[in-house]
């Protein structure tokens, strides 16, 4: 296990779910970068391409965070997820974890 990263269920670490959350991502067609700058993370849409910029310097269940924000605006009935997953996400849906995508 890498330095840094939590267990998180038996076998899950972060390391782990963002592994497997990144890759949901890229299935979607999500371009996701990493820079630095005074942010946390931030997705947007730019002439129909969808955008995912990380703060390389935030921590991993950050991280896990922004990336369930993000794919809470896309449609993943599709998408094989792990129950874990999928039901971190559904909680961004439902509610006052629901982000907007800014478009440029």
């Amino acid at each position: 296990m890498s330095p840094g990263f939590r267990i998180l269920r038996a076998g899950m670490t972060e390391e782990v779910i963002l592994e497997k959350l990144h890759e949901v991502v890229k299935n979607l067609g999500i371009i996701c970068r990493r820079c630095d700058g005074e942010f946390e993370g931030g997705f947007f849409r730019k002439q129909n391409q969808w955008f995912l910029m990380l703060n390389p310097g935030i921590s991993a269940a950050r991280e896990i965070e922004l990336l369930c924000q993000a794919l809470s605006n896309f449609d993943l009935s599709d998408c094989f997820l792990l129950p874990v997953l999928r039901k971190r996400i559904e909680v961004r849906k439902s509610g006052s974890g629901q982000t907007q995508a800014a478009t440029w």
